[in-house]
């Protein structure tokens, strides 16, 4: 995400581009998955949503084929509707999605436990 995201006025900034659907630029625009069999795609919950940039790579990447493995990270709430926001965007590119789960990040030592769980049980 090319877009400076800090600080009060990210905030305000983000939840305009939200409601007026804004989408954002990135860096590479699109991945070639080509010569990956499983693909693991990502992101922060963003007011019950994912990342624009996230929104970004799905768009303008091809999935069709891959296994791919979805995931959200979040603090209070939020998982299930970006998840479920997450997994269909990646069906939706032809992709079959043979894992999909959140992880809760309240704080770092949370994070990285649960991290450590959820990557065993993969």
């Amino acid at each position: 995400d090319l877009t400076i995201r800090s600080g009060l006025s990210a905030y305000i900034s983000f939840a305009f581009d939200k409601i007026v659907q804004n989408r954002t630029k990135i860096e590479p625009e699109s991945v070639d998955l080509t010569g990956y069999d499983k693909i693991y795609i990502g992101s922060p919950v963003w007011g019950a949503d994912i990342a624009p940039a996230i929104y970004e790579i799905i768009d303008n990447t091809d999935f069709k084929g891959k296994d791919v493995v979805v995931f959200t990270t979040f603090k209070k709430s939020g998982a299930e509707r970006s998840l479920s926001i997450l997994t269909n965007l990646i069906q939706l590119k032809g992709a079959n999605v043979i894992k999909a789960f959140s992880i809760s990040s309240e704080d770092l030592d949370e994070f990285m436990e649960n991290t450590k769980i959820a990557v065993s049980k993969l």
